[in-house]
C-alpha cells in the first residue's frame, strides 16, 4: 500500500464521519463534510509518513555495509571509515583461532543492527548478526 491509498481513506473516513456528526435533520452540511475530509487526508498521510519512516528505519547504514561487501577480511578500520563509529565494543575469547583475543563490534542505526567478529590483527573474521526490525537478515547475503 503506498500512502496515496492512507490519504484517500483518511479523506473518505473524515468525509463519511462528518456527515454523519453533522446531519441537521433537515439534511446534510456540505461545508462541514470537506472540513472533515480536509482533516481525514491530512490524517491519512500522516499515518502513512508514519509507516514509510518506521519500514525505512536504518536503511543508510543497510547501504553503507551492503557496499562495502564482502566485509570478511577487510581491516575494521576501513568499515568505521565508511559507516562511521560503532556502538559498542565487545572483548571476546576466539576459541576456533587458539584462544586469540579478539572483538565483537556492533553497528545500530533504528531498527538495524548488524555485529561483526574481529580477530586480533583488527580483520574481521565474519558477520555473526544482522537484524533488521527483528527479523534475522545475515543469511540474505553476508559472509
Amino acid at each position: 500500500m503506498n500512502r496515496h491509498f492512507f490519504g484517500i481513506s483518511g479523506a473518505f473516513a473524515g468525509f463519511m464521519i462528518s456527515g454523519l456528526v453533522f446531519w441537521d435533520g433537515l439534511g446534510l452540511k456540505f461545508s462541514y463534510m470537506f472540513i472533515g475530509a480536509a482533516i481525514g487526508l491530512c490524517i491519512g498521510y500522516f499515518v502513512a509518513g508514519l509507516m514509510i519512516a518506521y519500514k525505512n528505519e536504518g536503511a543508510r547504514l543497510i547501504k553503507k555495509i551492503r557496499n562495502l561487501n564482502p566485509l570478511r577480511g577487510r581491516d575494521i578500520n576501513e568499515v568505521i571509515d565508511a559507516v562511521g563509529g560503532y556502538t559498542s565494543k565487545q572483548a571476546v575469547t576466539i576459541t576456533d583461532r587458539d584462544n586469540e583475543q579478539g572483538a565483537y563490534y556492533n553497528f545500530v542505526e533504528g531498527a538495524y543492527e548488524v555485529q561483526l567478529l574481529v580477530g586480533a590483527d583488527d580483520i574481521i573474521i565474519g558477520v555473526t548478526k544482522e537484524v533488521h526490525h527483528g527479523k534475522d537478515i545475515k543469511a540474505s547475503y553476508s559472509g
